[in-house]
């Protein structure tokens, strides 16, 4: 309860991070789990099998090999024993194969065993399960206090291909248990250890696979403190002016009012539009001719060029240049580029708008050669709310939302927008937009 408490007070990123890092250890050490029982597994398989192998190898050799010595007497002639004992001498154990051919002893724990048919021992080799159950034919593991045994008990016949008695050959499985009982405290050793290096990778993948969210939910509340403050000011306006006029004076205070009342309308109308364009939903809109959309807007700015002493200069190449888009939405890139260039141009400067074609995109150009953006800022001006200048554009009512709604139609229109510029040689914005095929 303690630890749920205190896991709700952590921040939300916090929360999310430590979630994910739980996921990822869980998972990953729920696979390392499963293959280290996988492995443990078909290891204790593999040495079992192998056991088995050597034990029914050697067994068929010596059943071959005992049963044309074989008479109708329950016993072993002296020869046979003897040859036994040296396939199986003191100390050793008894013997392995290698090709069908018996070989020198293997590793100590074998035994073998020669019965009659009334179960009673004729030779005993190496020490095996002590038990007063005659053995039956096939294989067997045993539990004693000696531990666990495994062997394999064949049947021998005489000459005469009369049933004689069983041979058993088998070996203790001490030594098996002791190798997988090693394996098994290094497994359980190597686990914690491997499951504390893939919790320290979790919550670096955690913290890595979060970064992009932790980045948007920044820009996220730096977006909603300057949107809060680009409201605030024309409203803190609003109040002022109301507040410090009398009711006779409201044919003064009326154009005050209605300025600041537009400039938020346009605010308002500059959010949605981002937020519309930030759905990355298709732009589907008609047929719109470049050409037509450049000679508009050099209608529209070229009185406050000359009014501003600018000289706004106009190049287009080719006519009927289309895109597919929205033309009201091209107009507000143009409109907003020469806005900037127009703000950012001392008098006596020269403004270029171009048009032109390359490959199979319109290109159009806005370059001027006014005060120029510092190279560290040119990755932050498309950012909303940017103002490299703050005093100057909010003298003209800017609220650092032009350049970011230029970037959002371009993408929208699967276009790209880039910009290069020097301090004190000016600026140069280079729109790309793909043409319609004519």
């Amino acid at each position: 309860m303690a630890l749920a408490i205190a896991f709700d007070r952590l921040r939300p990123l916090q929360r999310s991070r430590w979630r994910l890092t739980l996921l990822y250890a869980g998972t990953m050490g729920g696979l390392l789990l499963l293959c280290a029982i996988a492995v443990d597994v078909l290891l204790t398989r593999s040495y079992r099998f192998d056991l088995d192998h050597r034990l029914e190898s050697v067994a068929g050799v010596l059943q071959a090999s005992l049963e044309p010595q074989l008479s109708r007497s329950q016993s072993l002639a002296s020869e046979t024993q003897q040859w036994l004992r040296q396939l199986c001498p003191p100390r050793h154990a008894c013997p392995t194969a290698s090709h069908g051919k018996v070989t020198d002893p293997a590793a100590q724990g074998g035994y073998l065993q020669v019965l009659s048919t009334d179960g009673q021992t004729v030779m005993t080799l190496g020490v095996g399960p002590v038990s007063s159950l005659q053995p039956q034919a096939g294989w067997q593991t045993l539990s004693r206090e000696q531990g666990h045994f495994r062997q394999l008990v064949l049947p021998l016949r005489d000459r005469q291909q009369q049933p004689w008695g069983l041979l058993v050959l088998g070996r203790s499985l001490v030594e098996l248990d002791q190798q997988v009982q090693t394996w098994r405290w290094g497994l359980a050793i190597a686990l914690p250890l491997l499951l504390a290096i893939i919790s320290w990778l979790s919550w670096w993948l955690a913290g890595q696979a979060l970064q992009p969210v932790l980045q948007s939910y920044r820009q996220m509340q730096q977006f909603t403190a300057d949107a809060a403050h680009e409201l605030r000011t024309p409203l803190a306006a609003l109040q002022a002016t109301v507040e410090s006029h009398q009711p006779s004076e409201a044919a003064q205070v009326w154009p005050v009012l209605e300025r600041q009342m537009t400039r938020l309308q346009l605010l308002i109308e500059d959010l949605l539009l981002l937020s519309r364009l930030d759905r990355d939903q298709p732009v589907l809109g008609d047929r719109c001719c470049l050409n037509d959309l450049v000679e508009e807007a050099a209608a529209t700015f070229m009185p406050l060029a000359n009014q501003a002493q600018i000289a706004l200069q106009i190049e287009a190449v080719g006519t009927g240049l289309l895109v597919s888009g929205n033309s009201a939405q091209l107009y507000r890139v143009l409109a907003n580029l020469l806005g900037n260039a127009i703000a950012h141009t001392p008098a006596g400067g020269k403004i270029q708008l171009a048009l032109s074609v390359v490959d199979r995109w319109g290109v159009l150009t806005v370059r001027d050669n006014g005060c120029g953006i510092p190279t560290a800022d040119q990755a932050r001006i498309f950012e909303r709310f940017v103002r490299l200048d703050s005093a100057r554009n909010r003298q003209q009512g800017g609220a650092g939302l032009g350049l970011a709604i230029v970037q959002a139609i371009v993408r929208a229109h699967r276009g790209q927008v880039q910009v290069t510029s020097a301090i004190g040689q000016g600026s140069c914005f280079r729109v790309q937009l793909p043409l319609l095929a004519t």
